[in-house]
């Protein structure tokens, strides 16, 4: 049996998270999902992470390597940039969840729009993917829409709302771009299958667990 932790931000990234892993049905897979909300309520005050924040994220990660997981995922968009950094705490493998999406999405397209609902999630994830691009010497253009009032609908209990203020942005940018981005894993519940939309529309869960299996299953792995 493998053994996977995430670790989450918010309530919000739990189920479509914990989705992601159940749609690997071919494996036996045991989820522990570790929840700090003060940490996101935090990186607001401070206006972004500060040294504090990062040691709560590696208690976090330290409980989880304690609980025998064999790989971890951060669903909290905010500390990609800081993967490779704790990955050197962690000894067993530690992805950020959308690190594989934005290299699937820097490979398929050149014109990429970005639908953030928590306000500083677009400007890292744009810098993300520009960071991906550079590293692939490749040139890309980014629009990155905030959906004003859909994470506190969220929070509220009003999925509906949530759903729909992202949908509408979507609808908006629709057909002028290569792909859409959703920003963050509590997003992907705005997903619907019986809207139609021209441009291909992304989230990170399902992609980032198979790469976290991948990586798991790899013979050996080295935080050297």
């Amino acid at each position: 049996m493998q053994k996977i932790g995430l670790i989450h931000t918010t309530i919000n990234s739990i189920g479509p998270s914990n989705a992601a892993v159940a749609q690997f049905n071919d494996r036996e897979i045991k989820v522990l999902n570790f929840l700090d909300e003060g940490i996101l309520e935090e990186i607001k005050q401070n206006n972004g992470i500060t040294t504090k924040i990062s040691d709560t994220m590696l208690q976090l990660i330290r409980r989880a390597e304690l609980c025998g997981v064999q790989g971890i995922m951060m669903n909290c968009s905010l500390f990609s940039p800081y993967i490779d950094k704790l990955q050197q705490e962690c000894s067993v493998p530690i992805i950020s969840a959308d690190l594989a999406m934005l290299e699937y999405v820097v490979e398929k397209a050149k014109n990429i729009a970005v639908i953030a609902t928590v306000e500083s999630a677009g400007p890292t994830t744009k810098n993300l993917l520009q960071q991906v691009a550079k590293k692939k010497n490749k040139q890309i253009e980014i629009q990155v829409q905030f959906a004003a009032g859909a994470f506190v609908a969220l929070n509220k209990g009003d999925e509906e709302t949530h759903n729909r203020l992202i949908q509408d942005i979507a609808a908006e940018l629709d057909g002028k771009h290569d792909i859409i981005v959703f920003a963050q894993i509590s997003m992907a519940r705005a997903l619907n299958s019986k809207l139609a939309f021209k441009t291909e529309i992304v989230t990170s869960p399902s992609i980032s667990v198979k790469t976290l299996i991948e990586q798991i299953e790899k013979p050996k792995h080295s935080c050297d």
